[in-house]
């Protein structure tokens, strides 16, 4: 096959396909439906339930959705900005790859006069250039994790195993985590190895931690599909009830991993929640209702096995998707109190 017909041929597949909701939207203020481009990075099942959540919320927003998958690629992810603008999208709303990918789209969408707003990869320096930033406050999160397994674990080794490093939650996941943990002096972590948020990658890795640590007793995994495949690792090794495993996120299956003691404790954040409220602020900053260049950090919810209920759903329905939609707006970070 020629290259150029090869290439094309890919450019089709990760670009751009219309994703609808089912529903009509009603013309936002102005008169006119808007047009959204959603970007989400990888295939990761937040991503998808991210970009499901924007599809079915934005025709309550006076807009519609057209979705983007950058396949962890910087290039195909500029690639999908440069096409979004040259289809005239009122606005564009993302998951970046990375740090170095987001500046550039950050840079290509302003020259274009598209307003840009980004969920998660927070970079104080892009702030005067973006519609706005939402994340977990991402420090907190991981501490909130550690500070649980200090209370929980009286003593032993400790270990990680972090999503994918090049866009700061990661590695501040990590590095809250330890803050927490710090509350307990017996307790030391011996390990910290990437997932890179694939739970096979995961298996691997808690396969290799357990056997250079046979006497491991705690584990934290920063995302529950990753637990998934760690918990499988544990379970083969026969040390699953050796170790407490702690994670984050509140899918499905990481509740369900809750519900039967599997996973101990997790700090959950539906994505589902995080990208409607994300549109709606940025469908907010394009009608003029909004200030753009803020911070906002997502809603949380610390989950046990005592608790699992009060967990924001991952999957979005049209009655959570509702639920989402009538939430008071998320408040902008205090200049005074931006990382």
């Amino acid at each position: 096959m020629p290259a150029r017909l090869l290439s094309l041929l890919l450019a089709g597949f990760f670009a751009a396909s219309a994703a609808s909701s089912g529903a009509e939207a009603t013309p936002a203020a102005g008169g006119k439906i808007l047009t959204i481009a959603f970007m989400r990075p990888g295939p990761d099942p937040y991503y998808q339930d991210g970009q499901n959540g924007a599809v079915m919320a934005a025709p309550s927003l006076g807009a519609k959705v057209v979705t983007y998958f950058s396949n962890n690629s910087q290039s195909q992810e500029l690639a999908n900005v440069e096409d979004a603008i040259s289809k005239q999208v009122d606005g564009i709303l993302m998951y970046a790859v990375s740090l170095s990918a987001e500046s550039a789209d950050v840079a290509k969408a302003n020259a274009a006069h598209v307003p840009i707003f980004l969920l998660y990869g927070y970079d104080k320096s892009l702030l005067p250039k973006v519609a706005g930033f939402e994340q977990v406050n991402l420090i907190e999160y991981g501490k909130e994790v550690g500070t649980w397994l200090a209370k929980h674990l009286a003593e032993g080794k400790v270990a990680i195993i972090t999503g994918l490093l090049g866009r700061g939650d990661a590695e501040a996941y990590a590095e809250g985590f330890k803050n927490g943990l710090a509350d307990n002096k017996q307790l030391t972590v011996v390990a910290q190895v990437p997932g890179d948020w694939n739970r096979q990658k995961a298996q691997h890795a808690a396969q290799d931690l357990i056997t250079a640590h046979p006497d491991l007793k705690g584990l934290y995994v920063e995302n529950e599909d990753m637990a998934i495949g760690a918990i499988l690792a544990l379970k083969r090794a026969g040390k699953l009830s050796q170790v407490k495993v702690v994670s984050c996120n509140g899918a499905p299956y990481g509740l369900e991993a809750i519900g039967n003691g599997e996973i101990q404790a997790s700090n959950t954040c539906s994505p589902a929640l995080e990208a409607v409220m994300g549109l709606r602020i940025l469908t907010g900053v394009i009608g003029h209702t909004t200030e753009s260049g803020h911070l906002y950090y997502s809603l949380t919810v610390f989950v046990t096995k005592d608790n699992i209920k009060d967990a924001n759903p991952w999957v979005p329905d049209q009655t959570g998707i509702e639920k989402f939609l009538s939430l008071p707006l998320l408040k902008p970070v205090a200049d005074s109190d931006l990382p």
